[in-house]
């Protein structure tokens, strides 16, 4: 997961963007090198708290809904990838994150 301060036009301030996002990592002549293959979602965080909002993992908060939507996003993404991964454990990284709720 990446965090964005502050990202410009789409949220409101005292927010930030936190993206999910599957890499590959492998060496290239001895050094580490990641390959972007997909973005799975963005979430809007706050850092302000609010009645029903949900704790994110990076200290901030997120509304139900705003949690809801990128998860449908994240296995909507992981569904129509043909990349060969371990799906539990991307959806588990990302889970340490973003606590998961029932959307399917």
């Amino acid at each position: 997961m990446t965090r964005t301060n502050r990202y410009r036009g789409r949220f409101s301030i005292g927010t930030h963007a936190l993206s999910a996002v599957l890499v590959e990592c492998r060496r290239v002549n001895g050094k580490p090198r990641q390959r972007f293959l997909a973005h799975l979602g963005t979430i809007e965080v706050w850092d302000d708290v609010g009645r029903g909002d949900i704790a994110i993992g990076t200290g901030g908060r997120a509304s139900r809904p705003a949690v809801v939507v990128f998860w449908r996003r994240v296995y909507r993404k992981l569904d129509t990838l043909r990349v060969h991964c371990d799906r539990q454990a991307v959806e588990g990284m990302i889970a340490a994150k973003v606590p998961r709720l029932s959307v399917r």
